[in-house]
């Protein structure tokens, strides 16, 4: 069955706008009142072809018309960074000309593009395709690929209190997204450093697309030797020597005093 798609972009009126892959880079023609249109979206491996119009008639547009293998549904984690361009043209429309241009499909799932400028190899979740003109999808079943299992290094690590611990991802799609961490909490890319304060046990997660994996970290609370000061000292009979105590947990017990004996407290004085 054959689909027809019609999006006119110009500087009075937005018939449509659609958000796909990465903006094109900006280029030397301009692109204002172009329309695209996909006369036969082609799929299991037969050509696509898309018609083009440049209303502008004091000056060229740029158009590029790609398919793309799809390996996961539309609109689900990781649906545009799997996509693998397959195949694309790019044309030069002259001021109020009309082309066709034809592509190939692959023999599964493909997502059909005409956008404005140059070709784009690779696309993203969440960024915006500002010159896209129109889209589609063959009626093929989802490509099929190994995605490769998500892994989080290393996956058990102690450090001291205050310190930071070191994880890396690898597997998946390619895009990490970090949880669990205590300075910083949350972080992004293959690499992700925290430091974590007071003892105890840990949990990272790192997420790719649909998958997820943990790291452990166990937090060991260093305590300071404890110091009695002075080391030494002398005094008169009936006068008051003074310590003070640091280090150790901060609670501090003394004992050997004569008046008084014991006594609480970072210092601590006795005759």
């Amino acid at each position: 069955m054959k689909k027809t798609f019609l999006f006119l972009i110009g500087a009075v009126a937005i018939i449509s706008v659609f958000s796909f892959g990465t903006a094109s880079a900006q280029s030397v023609y301009c692109n204002d009142y172009l329309s695209g249109q996909i006369i036969s979206a082609g799929g299991s491996g037969q050509p696509a072809l898309a018609s083009v119009t440049n209303y502008k008639t004091d000056c060229s547009a740029q158009v590029t018309f790609s398919s793309y293998k799809v390996f996961i549904q539309q609109n689900h984690p990781g649906w545009l960074d799997t996509q693998v361009l397959f195949d694309s043209k790019t044309i030069i429309l002259a001021p109020s000309e009309t082309q066709q241009i034809s592509i190939n499909t692959a023999t599964c799932k493909n997502q059909l593009d005409v956008y404005k400028g140059g070709v784009i190899t690779h696309l993203s979740d969440g960024v915006g395709h500002t010159g896209l003109l129109t889209h589609a999808f063959t009626n093929d079943s989802l490509c099929t690929t190994v995605i490769p299992n998500l892994i989080c290094s290393p996956a058990t690590q102690t450090i001291n209190s205050g310190n930071s611990a070191n994880f890396s991802a690898s597997g998946g799609t390619g895009t990490y997204s970090w949880t669990g961490g205590n300075n910083p909490q949350t972080g992004s890319g293959a690499n992700f450093s925290s430091s974590f304060q007071g003892s105890g046990s840990r949990t990272v997660t790192v997420t790719s697309g649909d998958q997820s994996a943990t790291c452990s970290v166990t937090v060991n609370e260093i305590i300071p030797n404890l110091i009695c000061s002075s080391a030494t000292q002398t005094i008169n009979s009936g006068n008051s020597a003074n310590f003070s105590a640091s280090g150790g947990t901060g609670t501090y017990s003394w004992t050997g005093g004569n008046n008084p004996q014991t006594g609480s407290g970072a210092n601590f004085s006795s005759s």
